[in-house]
């Protein structure tokens, strides 16, 4: 069975505005990401995650190999992506950012509209529709950002960082509230993250990657079944123990990622 995403030998340059010369963000990198899959990714900063989603939500081309999505249902959109800042258009209400990926797809007005309305109510937010983003907090903005990504229906939600900004509580409400969506939803997630934390709270396995050029350096099974409660995960004995395992490779890469940060 074909996995749902798919990357083989993925290799990316660009060029460094100011040396002018080239720079490899992630070089012969391989993963698969099997259907329904909730799959996270952690690695240093300048590192290619960025750039590994971007490439397989097709905003970015591969220098050598490949990223495919296989899909199963022509009418659903591929993939639609989070981003850290939510990415909201600031001209248009609550609604209609929500209601503009189903714009896109051709979904007739009123259908849209009623769907835009359930999934502000899935993410508590009904009340604050015809308000506009410079209104909302970040979290509620990014409550914004998920809505829109689960009423887009894709089969691959990509996320980069949505919560990074928040504050640790704001961050861990809505760990919840994507683990609640998620569960309901015939949808592949590939999340990068820098914190482990949130890798082992979020995904069903944990992908390291290197210092840059990127490449995939070890996979870790998470151990908790599901439905999982955030506060509760992190007394767990066993997730002490895995953030330590995942945190003994990823040492080795931060410290030179970071010597490379300060030589340039």
């Amino acid at each position: 069975m074909l996995p749902k995403i798919d990357v083989q030998g993925l290799s990316v340059q660009f060029m460094a505005p100011q040396q002018g010369e080239p720079i490899t963000a992630l070089a012969d990198l391989n993963l698969q990401v099997g259907a329904g899959e909730f799959v996270a990714v952690v690695g240093p900063s300048g590192g290619g995650k960025t750039t590994l989603l971007r490439v397989i939500a097709g905003l970015e081309r591969a220098g050598q190999g490949a990223a495919q999505v296989h899909r199963a249902d022509p009418k659903r959109p591929a993939t639609a992506m989070v981003f850290q800042d939510a990415g909201l258009f600031p001209w248009m209400s609550v609604l209609e950012n929500i209601a503009y990926g189903m714009r896109m797809q051709g979904i007739r007005g009123k259908q849209r509209y009623e769907l835009a309305l359930f999934w502000l109510g899935r993410m508590g937010l009904t009340r604050f529709a015809d308000a506009f983003p410079h209104q909302l907090s970040g979290g509620m903005r990014q409550r914004v950002g998920l809505a829109r990504a689960f009423a887009h229906n894709p089969e691959v939600l990509l996320m980069d960082e949505p919560f990074a900004a928040l504050d640790a509580q704001t961050r861990l409400e809505l760990h919840a509230a994507l683990l609640e969506l998620w569960d309901g939803a015939d949808m592949t997630v590939l999340f990068v993250t820098h914190s482990i934390e949130e890798a082992l709270t979020l995904a069903d396995r944990a992908v390291v990657l290197s210092a840059r050029p990127g490449r995939v350096i070890a996979e870790f099974r998470v151990a908790f079944p599901r439905p999982r409660d955030p506060v509760a995960l992190r007394t767990d004995y066993t997730f002490g123990q895995q953030y330590a395992a995942i945190w003994d490779v990823l040492r080795g890469e931060v410290q030179p990622a970071s010597e490379g940060a300060l030589s340039t």
